[in-house]
């Protein structure tokens, strides 16, 4: 990633995975030494693809903060969804 103030520029090959766990509901690793298993819940994850922004103080990808490219993805989105 390549850091310019508050934008984030993923470079190279892959991605970059984010979790944010400002939303946790419910965490038990202050608990967890050895015995029972870790558990979160409502644990934000992301994963940004080469070429993508995110923004680190709004911690949100820069497609969905720019007005006209978050109202393509929601139509995409719509357009593209499946039944199972």
């Amino acid at each position: 990633m390549i850091v310019k103030r508050e934008i984030a520029t993923v470079v190279g090959k892959g991605g970059v995975t984010f979790v944010d766990g400002r939303s946790v509901r419910f965490n038990n690793s202050a608990e967890v030494t050895k015995g029972p298993e870790l558990t979160i819940s409502a644990l934000r994850v992301g994963i940004i693809g080469t070429g993508q922004q995110f923004n680190l103080k709004r911690r949100e990808i820069e497609a969905l903060l720019t007005p006209s490219a978050a109202s393509e993805v929601r139509v995409s989105s719509a357009s593209d969804s499946h039944q199972l």
